[in-house]
């Protein structure tokens, strides 16, 4: 072999080109490419040593049996990494090599009968289709889940494979029906968590166990996209959670973008046919009362930002109805103020660590640049949604509809990033993260995001093993004396609950890493200014070195000064932003380990107090012990644990402010105010305020 064959671009293929993926049915196969190849080939996404490289990933389309074909010219060398090799580690066991007739021949003696049991069927067009459920305890259920897992690595941003050993995992599937053989289309994993009650109510003879349910992972195939099945799988799981009294909470991990206008879409959808809350909201008075508010979030099992959201989409809704139908002007008491009120107060509260160091008029400009992008993405929401015609046919609201103020909407023509919301920048992920062509500092952040999910699933194992270390602790003592059953009973209830509290924490820690994930995207949407400003520099180098008098260099010199002025807006506003939301991330991840830390100190000081009610002094041979009377103590010391953990605010934290060797103090770093003292901040930073 010549040198120059020793090349390495020569030699070097992204593996999202040459990775195409079949799904085989009778008719014919569905062929598409993956979204993503990086948790296969890294996070260049790129396969060296191979020239002509084509792999084919092909999929019995009922019972998803793999076929793995691989075709190249040349191989650089034996030392080359085996691409064969790399992907088997990903694929099911039985997946089945460069052998077309042998896959097709054992599909056939396979047999295969889609498990679970059907739930819901739908049709689209002249097609039907059906949603089945099954857990990991069914057989070809955990055949199924292992072979289409690595779909979960190629479509989701960051996916992983989820503990096939863990019960306690649900998949939905939804299969198109077919003349010979039924074709999968996508399917959803979702996990059941126990919900502790409390004491008293753990303890009771009626008592009946509680969940909450997590939605994780959520796929449709790309043939079937944009056709109405992933509205149905959603809907069809959400429809069944809210039947069964025993989950109490519905919550979805890490949501796309995407997934969250899904979400969005049929979450207004199924609210707006709730007429109880109609009528609520005709008469509702600003600020939503907090009584009012956890009611409707306990009964609709939605968690208490998604609900804000879409409580606040549905105002707006109604506001606009008001304006286009006159006989509704006495029943509807809100007003466009009163909605962007309701906005304002929320944003500030949520985000008051971040802008109580700010001037009055920085915290007004913050707050009416975060409302007016917000209310951007729910007037794209509202215009996708399909509400209850009760509520009349959705038009935009447009300036000067209000008398008191307009709605601006349309006035961030110029939007480097997005605070708040579910749309952000709208660029590939691939562009943005993955790819080896990214800005050089989206790629490292991006790195540490990805690190930082992978931090969290280490921590939602361990509070899964925690509270299987509870139970066994509890069913251990049981067998023993009286005092050691009865503690260790109850320590067992304080090891649960600290599983609970990590659970907790993850959800609350998650708020950091999304908002780095807006650094990374404002970093990515700066890049194309950057460029331009370089290629038109390269370009006027060129020309002067190939023909210096060209009238095209003037020319090109004026564009290079506009594309510097774009350029130097754009690099104000990343550095500005990034800035604000480095900030932001971090003190939503210090406040959330301030929090964990603080229960656990409890929590380690009531465990303690239960070990005080063990006898440890020794007996000799032939000696009883005296009779435990603890009972009533141990409860106590329960009930006091958890009255502790449920009062524990930052407000009354222990740990109030560090002591730092400074010449200058540190004020208020730590220090927030009560709820009623929020409110009154809000009230004064928002009086005159007119937007």
């Amino acid at each position: 072999m010549s040198v120059p064959d020793y090349e390495p671009n020569s030699w070097t293929c992204s593996s999202n080109e040459v990775v195409k993926i079949s799904l085989a049915e009778p008719e014919g196969a569905f062929t598409f490419k993956p979204n993503f190849t990086y948790p296969i080939f890294g996070d260049s996404e790129q396969i060296f040593g191979y020239k002509d490289l084509k792999i084919d990933i092909a999929f019995d389309c009922e019972s998803l049996l793999p076929l793995l074909n691989i075709k190249y010219s040349s191989k650089l060398s034996n030392d080359v990494k085996d691409v064969k090799d790399t992907l088997l580690e990903y694929l099911s066991n039985d997946t089945i090599v460069n052998d077309e007739l042998k896959w097709i021949k054992t599909a056939e003696d396979e047999k295969f009968q889609i498990p679970g049991d059907l739930i819901h069927e739908y049709r689209v067009n002249q097609d039907f289709f059906k949603i089945r459920k099954f857990n990991l305890n069914d057989s070809i259920g955990l055949k199924l889940h292992l072979r289409m897992q690595i779909f979960v690595l190629l479509f989701i941003e960051a996916g992983s494979y989820i503990d096939s050993e863990d019960k306690s995992w649900e998949i939905y599937t939804i299969y198109k029906v077919g003349k010979d053989k039924e074709s999968f289309v996508g399917f959803s994993t979702t996990y059941s968590y126990w919900k502790y009650p409390g004491f008293e109510k753990f303890d009771s003879d009626d008592y009946k166990p509680n969940y909450k349910k997590k939605i994780s992972q959520f796929i449709i195939l790309p043939p079937y996209q944009q056709k109405g099945h992933g509205k149905q799988l959603y809907e069809c799981m959400i429809s069944k959670w809210l039947k069964d009294e025993q989950i109490q909470d519905i919550l979805v991990e890490d949501p796309s973008e995407s997934f969250d206008d899904l979400r969005d879409r049929c979450d207004l959808e199924r609210l707006s046919n709730d007429l109880e809350l109609f009528n609520d909201l005709k008469e509702i008075s600003i600020p939503v009362n907090n009584d009012w508010l956890i009611e409707k979030i306990k009964l609709s099992k939605m968690d208490k930002r998604q609900f804000e959201r879409c409580l606040e989409m549905l105002l707006l809704y109604l506001v606009d109805k008001k304006k286009e139908n006159k006989q509704f002007n006495d029943n509807i008491q809100i007003n466009v103020k009163n909605v962007r009120l309701q906005i304002k107060r929320r944003l500030y509260i949520k985000n008051k660590d971040a802008l109580i160091e700010l001037e009055s008029a920085d915290i007004k400009d913050k707050l009416q640049t975060a409302y007016e992008r917000l209310l951007e993405d729910y007037m794209r929401i509202l215009d996708k949604s399909n509400i209850n015609p009760l509520f009349g046919n959705f038009k935009r609201l447009k300036e000067g509809d209000d008398n008191e103020s307009s709605i601006k909407r349309g006035i961030c023509i110029y939007i480097i990033g997005k605070f708040f919301g579910s749309a952000s920048i709208a660029s590939s992920i691939r562009k943005s993260t993955a790819g080896s062509f990214g800005p050089e500092l989206a790629k490292k952040l991006s790195q540490l995001i990805k690190v930082e999910k992978n931090l969290e699933r280490s921590i939602e194992l361990l509070a899964r093993e925690r509270r299987v270390v509870a139970k066994q602790l509890s069913l251990w003592g049981e067998e023993n004396d009286d005092d050691v059953s009865d503690v260790t009973d109850k320590l067992g209830v304080l090891i649960y609950e600290i599983g609970e509290l990590e659970d907790q924490f993850i959800d609350k820690y998650d708020l950091y890493r999304i908002t780095l994930k807006t650094i990374r995207n404002i970093e990515a949407s700066v890049q194309p200014s950057r460029d331009r400003k370089q290629k038109i520099t390269d370009e006027i180098a060129h020309l002067k070195y190939k023909d210096p008098q060209s009238p095209k260099i003037p020319i090109l010199e004026q564009e290079l000064v506009r594309a510097e002025a774009e350029s130097l807006v754009a690099e104000a506003q990343l550095s500005n932003i990034t800035r604000e939301k480095l900030k932001a991330s971090f003190l939503y991840q210090f406040d959330a380990l301030r929090e964990l830390s603080e229960k656990l100190a409890l929590i380690a000081g009531y465990g303690k107090a239960l070990l005080e009610l063990l006898d440890d002094s020794p007996v000799t041979p032939g000696e009883t012990r005296p009779a435990y009377d603890g009972y009533e103590a141990s409860k106590q010391i329960i009930v006091d644990a958890e009255n502790a953990l449920a009062s524990w605010t930052l407000d009354n934290s222990y740990v109030k402010e560090p002591t730092l060797s400074l010449h200058q103090t540190v004020d208020d770093v730590y220090e927030e105010g009560q709820a009623e003292e929020a409110e009154a901040e809000w009230a004064d930073h928002e009086e005159g305020t007119q937007s």
